[in-house]
């Protein structure tokens, strides 16, 4: 808190004028009552309010250099004037109002109050001479003892108000400047640690992507031999390659969908594509037709679609991401059916729907459902292999050719994933 200022500085080339100041903001006793007489003989002479005065103190000059000095001085030593009554003029120095600019550059809180008499300048010639007119008042003489107190009392409150706020924005700018300095400290530690997994990212993408493909090689081998294995008479053999083959396949898929993931955006995906339907239907929902009879599920499909359609990029993107949903669908499903539809919205969006009769997915599966090895319930993953990249492949195939992937539960039971993509009618 700012304490109060009551420091005044007269600045008058009449010394009678200093006395008049006296008796009107700080009276001796004796003084008070000679002003109440005054009453008797000047009726517009006005007494301040009575009460606890107001304990100014007074400080006078007899020209404006004075003046000058006198606040320069107060300044210096800590103890700055909260207002100055500033005569107009003062002769033979120079006049209030040069003296007033010069203050105001010198102390910028200084409250002025120019006393002038008619003869003096007018307002207008006043204000044309000092632009800045806050902190300045004017003050016609004869002046009334009551507007001096008034005015006293009103600017040293004004000049402690004022220097309280400025402590305050100073003290707010300060903690701004602190606080921003800590945020810029912290956005550098957060850059270099983003920059940290990034390369941290990289790395491991690099190492996925050359761990599939040193696997490829040596797989190719075990799929040779296991074929090789299965032209054997010998029953048990044969049973042996085709397990062998099964299992090296999977392990091919598995590693085919890293890749893809890994390499997905790396690769263009601008121009469109034709794609024959019936492959996509070949490859992505009839090749799951034995797994699904063999666990007693129905597994249909409708196309309503043009047989050629041209989509953004690779159709064979399209196939996996369909492949991954239909691949899902059956494995999840333990009862009923699943129903594959294509089709085509407003000429310019494939859409392939895909409902099943399965458990259906709730929370909180629901959060985490298309983040990277994240296979779902926990029921789910023990009854079931994989290692939950099927739906982060989906989406982001669809994000990388221009459209998306939805999920909602039906309302009986088991899930819908709807995958659209813009497409383009040969």
């Amino acid at each position: 808190m700012i304490a109060d200022n009551y420091r005044i500085l007269i600045a008058d080339d009449l010394p009678d004028i200093h006395e008049d100041y006296r008796k009107i903001l700080a009276p001796r006793p004796s003084a008070v009552i000679s002003v109440e007489g005054a009453a008797d003989f000047a009726p517009h002479f006005t007494l301040p309010a009575k009460g606890a005065p107001t304990p100014f103190q007074l400080e006078t000059v007899m020209q404006g250099e004075d003046a000058i000095q006198a606040v320069t001085r107060a300044r210096t030593q800590g103890r700055p004037f909260a207002m100055v009554f500033l005569d107009v003029r003062m002769p033979p120095g120079i006049d209030g109002i040069e003296t007033a600019m010069r203050l105001r550059e010198i102390d910028p809180s200084l409250q002025i109050v120019l006393c002038t008499a008619y003869s003096d300048y007018s307002f207008t010639e006043i204000s044309q001479r000092f632009n800045k007119s806050d902190g300045l008042l004017i003050l016609k003489k004869p002046f009334d003892p009551a507007e001096v107190s008034q005015l006293a009392q009103t600017l040293c409150r004004k000049w402690t108000l004022s220097e309280e706020n400025r402590e305050l924005v100073n003290d707010l700018e300060s903690r701004v400047q602190l606080r921003t300095a800590e945020l810029e400290g912290a956005k550098g530690k957060l850059e270099v640690a983003l920059h940290r997994a990034e390369a941290a990212s990289r790395a491991k993408s690099e190492f996925l992507r050359c761990v599939s493909h040193e696997l490829n090689t040596p797989l190719n081998g075990i799929l040779g031999v296991a074929s090789v294995i299965e032209l054997s008479t010998d029953p048990e053999l044969v049973e042996m390659g085709s397990l062998i083959t099964e299992s090296s396949e999977r392990l091919n898929r598995l590693f085919r969908r890293v890749l893809l993931y890994l390499e997905i955006d790396t690769l263009p995906c601008e121009t469109f594509q034709s794609t024959r339907l019936q492959e996509l239907v070949d490859e992505a929902v009839l090749s799951h037709r034995d797994e699904a009879e063999a666990k007693g599920l129905s597994l249909r499909c409708e196309t309503l679609c043009p047989p050629v359609l041209s989509f953004r990029g690779d159709g064979r993107k399209l196939c996996q991401a369909v492949t991954c949903l239909v691949e899902n669908a059956v494995k999840f499903t333990a009862h009923g059916h699943v129903d594959v539809r294509f089709s085509v919205q407003d000429n310019r969006s494939f859409v392939a729907e895909i409902r099943d009769t399965g458990p259906g997915i709730q929370e909180p599966q629901l959060t985490h459902l298309y983040e990277l090895f994240s296979p779902g319930d926990t029921r789910s993953r023990r009854n079931h292999d994989g290692i939950g990249m099927g739906l982060p492949l989906t989406r982001r195939i669809a994000e990388h050719m221009g459209g998306t992937v939805a999920h909602r539960n039906r309302a009986l039971r088991g899930s819908v994933f709807t995958l659209t993509l813009p497409c383009k009618l040969e």
